[in-house]
């Protein structure tokens, strides 16, 4: 927990007690770069947690964006006892350029190389700037997710089982604060979230939006799901309402197009499929059938290629298995 009696600094950045201050995270290595992290810290009267809130990692998911842009400015410094570290949108090149997945200058995505280096590439600088100056500095982190501009998605929460009992009983818990019906338990290389648990901060990743959209149903999901949180953390005046009843998937698997050409979803995202079910095909342009995707076990579709057009290796779905399965990719 961060003292409160002295200022608290953030990359030059000095925020006294019972404020809110926003300015721009500039990179190390680039200062000179028209380029940084956009950033508003709220500092409540009274000492209490320190929660880091992330969005736009991905620069075309939006609903997360949204939702912590409403944060930061409805958020008040005398609602609040501690600290909320608000970064809105990491991936600013992406966000500008409507660049889904990756950063533009480097094609990078950004959060497959947490916790970052220095020297590295842009996005690996941009990771490294978060990460030292915001993340390791925050008792807790949610990071906003949701589908991209290409993407369908059923809204679920997920954490990285560390197996630290202790990180992972918390960051369960935070997952509990959304209502969704999934909670998905799956270590991510390189994401950030999977970097703070190791570095012993309980964080979670919430997912909701899908298309490049903003709609207000998934947009108060991650909205009210933070202010649950922060009741749940005692940061906000109020109790927490019930931690919703989640779905646990303890095995993911990301499923890929072996050629290109376009892709057939079969089954909306959120749908509950049993062994055997064929969940899209892959086509060429000519109709003929490339690839049949099925599922080796009883699963949800949990996020799925919303464009027709794939190359080879494009992503095609996330599917969630509801029994034990051994996959190749998880």
């Amino acid at each position: 927990m961060l003292a409160r009696k002295r200022p608290l600094c953030i990359s030059g950045i000095k925020v006294e007690s019972g404020t809110r201050m926003s300015g721009i995270l500039n990179l190390a290595e680039r200062p000179a770069l028209t380029l940084g992290i956009p950033i508003t810290v709220i500092r409540g009267s009274k000492p209490g947690k320190t929660l880091c809130l992330t969005a736009g990692v991905h620069g075309c998911e939006y609903v997360g964006i949204e939702a912590a842009l409403r944060i930061s400015r409805n958020l008040s410094p005398k609602q609040l006892k501690g600290t909320l570290i608000v970064v809105p949108i990491i991936n600013l090149p992406a966000f500008q350029t409507r660049t889904p997945y990756v950063c533009p200058i480097d094609n990078v995505n950004i959060n497959r190389v947490f916790p970052g280096k220095r020297e590295g590439s842009i996005s690996h600088q941009i990771a490294n700037t978060l990460f030292r100056e915001v993340i390791l500095k925050a008792d807790y982190l949610i990071d906003l997710h949701g589908g991209d501009s290409v993407e369908s998605l059923c809204p679920f929460t997920l954490f990285f089982a560390s197996g630290n009992r202790k990180i992972d009983r918390v960051s369960r818990q935070l997952c509990s604060m959304f209502k969704v019906d999934y909670v998905v338990a799956r270590r991510t290389a390189g994401a950030s979230y999977t970097e703070a648990a190791k570095a012993g901060i309980p964080a979670i990743v919430a997912e909701a939006g899908e298309k490049g959209l903003i709609d207000e149903k998934n947009v108060s999901l991650l909205y009210e799901g933070v202010h649950n949180t922060l009741r749940y953390l005692g940061m906000i005046h109020g109790a927490p309402d019930r931690p919703h009843e989640q779905t646990m998937l303890y095995q993911t698997t990301f499923l890929y197009a072996d050629k290109g050409g376009l892709f057939y979803p079969n089954v909306p995202a959120g749908t509950r499929v049993n062994k055997g079910t064929i969940v899209g095909t892959v086509r060429n342009i000519h109709g003929q059938t490339l690839q049949t995707i099925t599922v080796p076990s009883k699963s949800v579709v949990l996020c799925e290629s919303s464009n027709p057009v794939v190359e080879a290796g494009g992503f095609l779905a996330m599917i969630g298995y509801l029994d034990p399965v051994r996959v190749a990719h998880s």
